[in-house]
């Protein structure tokens, strides 16, 4: 094409040259060493989903204190319903990096376990493997994360690490239900077990925000 014009075919070919290329890497990787692949994977995403989180959580925090100082600076004899302090002035930004941390090594503890559990259900019939898979490994799964995330986030408070297990265990794994039954009844149905965990990390990303977000609350 001529000079400071971009062909969008070139750049087609190219993108999809690159894709392919990154996907057989991958896939070589994946059938090579499974375990350390899929490990890495899931850490890197763990990782992403806990900073994602933080800072959506940060953006929500800022947008309450604005509303409140407006509402309070409205009609001060009536204060706004959710407990803001409209006094706090440092709206910066502050990432966790212990919780980041916590969550992204859970990962690499659990991966390795994840990929022996599909390899286990990998020859049952979809509804027996999706059945065990929410009813026995779920639970363990949620209740194991949440602990240990608290635990190293807040290893100074173990009463509230306690108070958190009881109260956003079962709120918690229904919200897994309605999310992973769908998915995982999906994965054990058309995904090749080679790539289950990759599946799970998929929609694990977008769920980990909202797990990371239950770990990280103070109650």
């Amino acid at each position: 094409p001529p000079v400071g014009i971009v062909d969008p075919t070139w750049l087609q070919f190219h993108w999809f040259d690159a894709m392919n290329g990154l996907f057989g890497w991958y896939n070589k990787m994946l059938l090579g060493r499974p375990i350390l692949t899929k490990t890495a994977t899931a850490a890197a995403l763990s990782i992403l989903s806990d900073l994602t989180a933080q800072r959506m959580e940060h953006h929500f925090k800022i947008k309450d204190l604005e509303s409140a100082k407006k509402a309070t600076a409205t009609n001060p004899t009536h204060p706004p319903t959710k407990t803001v302090d409209v006094s706090l002035t440092d709206t910066k930004f502050r990432w966790n990096v212990r919780r980041t941390l916590a969550f992204g090594s859970f990962s690499l503890l659990f991966t390795p376990a994840a990929h022996a559990w599909y390899q286990f259900l990998a020859p049952l019939k979809m509804p027996i493997s999706v059945a065990m898979d929410q009813l026995l490994f779920s639970p363990l799964v949620l209740s194991s994360v949440i602990a240990y995330v608290g635990v190293l986030n807040d290893r100074n408070n173990m009463k509230q690490v306690q108070n958190k297990i009881s109260n956003s265990l079962m709120p918690t794994l229904k919200t897994n239900w309605a999310v992973w039954v769908p998915a995982q009844a999906i994965s054990f149905t058309f995904i090749p077990v080679p790539y289950r965990v990759l599946w799970t990390n998929f929609i694990g990303f977008f769920w980990n925000i909202f797990l990371a977000s239950v770990c990280g609350k103070s109650q």
